[in-house]
């Protein structure tokens, strides 16, 4: 099994920015994860730490259609928005989704448009 976030690739973000947001998603699904999926959470952690998988979306539109694809999939989901944070051109403080994120699932179980996703 294995935790998945999907960052935009329309935002500039310096790898340190786009790690942190892919950090952020990782938490919130850690968090969902505990709270109301803790059936599985053994599966998940089986190995000790997880696995995690980052991977990039063309744009937000893709990024959208992809978010109501995962709606069929019963697993932990979050939205990642950045707010308060200023970081030209596309980090005005004004908020902004910048990933989405999904898991633990299996690999199988994601879409074909998840799975065709280049790693980031």
């Amino acid at each position: 099994m294995r935790m998945y976030v999907i960052l935009r690739g329309d935002i500039s973000m310096t790898p340190g920015k786009a790690a942190a947001q892919a950090g952020h998603g990782y938490k919130l699904l850690t968090r969902e994860l505990i709270k109301n999926y803790p059936y599985l959470e053994p599966v998940y952690f089986s190995d000790g730490i997880g696995t995690n998988v980052t991977l990039v979306a063309k744009n937000f539109d893709t990024l959208q259609h992809i978010w109501e694809q995962l709606q069929a999939i019963d697993a932990p989901k979050a939205v990642v928005t950045d707010e308060g944070h200023i970081h030209p051109p596309h980090f005005d403080g004004s908020p902004i989704t910048t990933a989405i994120a999904i898991g633990p699932v299996y690999k199988e179980d994601m879409p074909i448009s998840v799975q065709r996703l280049p790693l980031y």
